[in-house]
């Protein structure tokens, strides 16, 4: 293998590997090494649609890192998605998306209410 890039599918919204530290965000194109397309995260997501390989960038097109303001817009695609949830599904997406340690599962399982969720996605995302 060598290092490729890597687009989000048309339903994606954003990718993030915590392995590798890889985020895909918006119309983003990041390269992945070899190392970072052996991940179980990866590999789940790229057989399922979720991220494309696609060509390289032109030049001065690659990002690898997001300035703070895209950081904001993307907390804010977040919390919007979050809407559309129902508690149920924004736990499993919990679940999906971080490493969770015993005691954020059992806070997640414990939540009642939208508001507490967001709360603990905000605590994650520090």
């Amino acid at each position: 293998m060598a290092s490729k890039f890597f687009k989000l599918g048309k339903k994606a919204t954003m990718f993030y590997d915590p392995a590798s530290q890889k985020k895909i965000v918006g119309d983003q194109v990041v390269e992945f090494d070899d190392k970072d397309q052996t991940t179980t995260r990866f590999q789940e997501r790229l057989s399922g649609g979720h991220i494309l390989e696609t060509d390289a960038p032109k030049k001065g097109k690659i990002k690898v890192e997001e300035d703070e303001d895209e950081d904001e817009g993307k907390e804010k695609t977040d919390l919007e998605k979050f809407e559309a949830l129902t508690n149920a599904e924004m736990k499993k997406w919990l679940d999906d998306e971080y490493e969770l340690t015993d005691a954020d599962k059992a806070e997640i399982e414990a939540a009642k209410k939208k508001a507490d969720l967001v709360a603990i996605y905000k605590r994650l995302e520090e």
